[in-house]
């Protein structure tokens, strides 16, 4: 099972965001870079100037893990599309072969679909990614020491989450 850590920073706070001087992804004091994040919201119905919230967080991260921080939300999207296009045509033509009935072909299409997104969201997720809500920002981190400690420094709320 897998554990990671979401903390939830109100909106207010987002630009005092201040991270530990070590690797959010394996806690390493050696940080060679600051990796940028950005993840914004637009509300349904919105009110004031501004139209779009933008939020950019620097996360701190060692040489090893650079890389996958920053290209962790692309390589996870890209698997995710992959990885659902193979599944609803493994079950489409799963569904033709074994019945050959067009509505049985596609709820197994459907089944495929989306088995082979959960599977895939969940196998690929990367080491820190960042979520925009109109009252919060989630930071989910794979670390819980790392996410933690950057809870205790910022005052933010915590959730231990665990998945299969």
């Amino acid at each position: 099972m897998d554990t990671h850590a979401v903390l939830m920073i109100p909106r207010s706070d987002v630009d005092g965001l201040e991270w530990p001087e070590r690797c959010a992804v394996c806690g390493s004091e050696q940080v060679a870079a600051r990796v940028a994040l950005r993840a914004s919201v637009t509300p349904l119905f919105p009110r004031g100037e501004e139209f779009t919230a933008r939020y950019e967080v620097a996360v701190p991260v060692c040489a090893a893990h650079e890389r996958a921080v920053r290209d962790g939300r692309r390589r996870a999207r890209l698997l995710v599309l992959l990885a659902t296009v193979a599944g609803g045509v493994a079950g489409l033509i799963l569904g033709a072969l074994v019945t050959g009935v067009p509505v049985v072909a596609g709820a197994l299409a459907l089944a495929g679909l989306l088995a082979a997104q959960v599977l895939t969201a969940r196998a690929t997720a990367p080491p820190v990614d960042v979520y925009a809500y109109r009252d919060r920002l989630e930071l989910h981190i794979l670390s819980a020491d790392v996410a933690r400690e950057l809870a205790e420094s910022n005052a933010a709320d915590l959730v231990e989450r665990t998945g299969s």
